[in-house]
């Protein structure tokens, strides 16, 4: 099948891969339990403190920005493909409003509750510290998991296009 497409063709349907912004290919969840304890100052008599968890969701793949006909080298006598992916990345992260929950709170006598603002604080904190914890997001492998997923996805699309020597790495 392959044998009989012309190079206009096939740049046609490394175009379409092109184009795609992005090929994500995993979602993960990692909760995370927010703690925080206000003692106060000098002048503020009690503390306050607030746990709180929450519930990320990740998506994992590979972007796709930059990547064109220099990626993929096709030889069409030997029906051979072999393309060249960036790195998996997280994708998006997100917390959901409805994915927080408010395990326990204490206030001293003397205190004023925890803000909204300060709550938003607390949650922003821990956006953060869940995105840039590189240790935590590799350890649950939805990098890895990304890279498969995508080498799977172009491997089936190739071969229904005829390829039958697919090489895909990652760099």
């Amino acid at each position: 099948m392959l044998k009989n497409w012309t190079k206009a063709q096939i740049r046609d349907r490394v175009a379409k891969v092109t184009e795609m912004a992005e090929l994500g290919t995993v979602e993960c969840k990692i909760r995370k339990v927010v703690k925080a304890n206000d003692k106060g100052e000098f002048y503020k008599i009690g503390s306050r403190t607030i746990v709180m968890t929450c519930l990320a969701t990740l998506k994992a793949g590979i972007r796709l920005e930059g990547f064109s006909e220099d990626n993929v080298k096709v030889d069409i006598r030997r029906s051979s493909v072999k393309i060249t992916l960036p790195h998996a990345e997280v994708l998006s992260f997100n917390i959901p409003p409805e994915e927080v929950v408010e395990e326990w709170y204490g206030v001293g006598l003397f205190r004023s509750d925890f803000t909204d603002a300060e709550r938003n604080d607390f949650l922003r904190q821990a956006e953060d510290d869940i995105y840039n914890d590189r240790e935590l997001i590799r350890s649950v492998g939805i990098l890895d998991d990304a890279e498969r997923g995508a080498e799977e996805i172009l491997r089936t699309l190739l071969s229904g296009a005829g390829f039958t020597d697919i090489d895909i790495e990652f760099k």
